[in-house]
């Protein structure tokens, strides 16, 4: 039976529960969410932790790769280009040098200071390249003898006979490749010999010279200054020391035949050993280098 209407008296029709669902029990949902049919496998979550890692794994691969690329990239452009510094360098030093030879082999009076800016020019490149020391001393070494009075020497029965050499110092050209000569670094000589030899020297001034297997045979060195000297492994056949200063100088292993010595300042510190010529009580300071240097030893005298 309807309900009534307390107001107007009539019967009010029954609420339509069908426009409302009816909420189903908390279990009911519950068990809807979590219970899965058999046979199915759960889903699984995504490892984001590890698509990281082993995104920053690929990431850190590839910068080590490209890095190695752009160092060897670098060290090709370096190579080439110390290639080409050291093209450009020789070739500098090709010019510097033919310079040089060009402006020694100008002679005359008016090309004096020419002259001995090439010689000091020259030093500078054995200086700077000492593997061509050798060859700059060879051209200082034959400038000398082509620019410097020669001494003119023959042989005669009586024995060894020469013209005389002007009672002149060198030219101030040939004191400057004298004096380049004899500072140079005997390190990088290679076992080269200087030739100085058949060439008027006298009066040249060269203390603490650096003379290592120097060719002065029939050279003529007379009053010429060689205090503090240091003579090894040199030729001094024939060569004129008259009155030259050799006080302090050191002789080792040379050789000295018939040098002139006469009235030379003597005080030589000589390596080697010295031997007595039977018959000569007091011997002069020629024949006393000569026996002393022509044995070739090594001990103190």
């Amino acid at each position: 039976m309807a309900p009534v209407s307390p107001v107007s008296g009539r019967a009010t029709p029954p609420k339509d529960r069908r426009l409302r669902p009816a909420r189903p029990p908390l279990r009911t949902v519950l068990s809807a969410r979590t219970i899965r049919p058999r046979g199915t496998k759960r889903a699984r979550g995504v490892n984001w932790s590890a698509v990281i890692s082993t995104v920053n794994s690929v990431a850190t691969l590839a910068a080590l790769v490209f890095t190695g690329l752009s160092l060897s990239a670098t060290r090709d452009q370096v190579a080439i280009a110390q290639s080409q510094g050291a093209l450009s360098e020789q070739g500098q030093f090709t010019d510097r040098y033919t310079k040089a030879v060009d402006e020694l082999d100008r002679a005359g009076d008016d090309h004096l200071q020419a002259r001995m800016g090439a010689v000091y020019a020259l030093e500078r490149l054995a200086r700077d390249s000492p593997r061509d020391q050798p060859t700059i001393d060879e051209v200082l070494a034959t400038f000398v003898r082509t620019s410097a009075p020669h001494r003119h020497l023959s042989t005669l029965l009586s024995g060894y006979t020469s013209e005389p050499c002007p009672d002149q110092r060198p030219s101030p050209d040939v004191q400057a490749a004298l004096t380049v000569l004899a500072r140079r670094d005997v390190n990088h000589d290679n076992g080269a010999t200087l030739d100085l030899s058949d060439t008027c020297l006298r009066k040249v001034h060269l203390p603490k010279a650096q003379f290592d297997r120097v060719d002065l045979r029939n050279s003529d060195l007379t009053r010429a200054d060689l205090s503090g000297a240091h003579i090894v492994e040199a030729i001094l056949i024939n060569t004129r020391l008259d009155e030259t200063d050799l006080r302090g100088a050191k002789l080792i292993h040379s050789r000295i035949m018939r040098a002139g010595l006469d009235n030379a300042w003597t005080d030589i510190r000589v390596r080697a050993r010295c031997y007595e010529y039977p018959g000569v009580p007091d011997p002069s300071p020629a024949q006393l280098l000569e026996r002393v240097v022509s044995k070739f030893c090594m001990e103190d005298q």
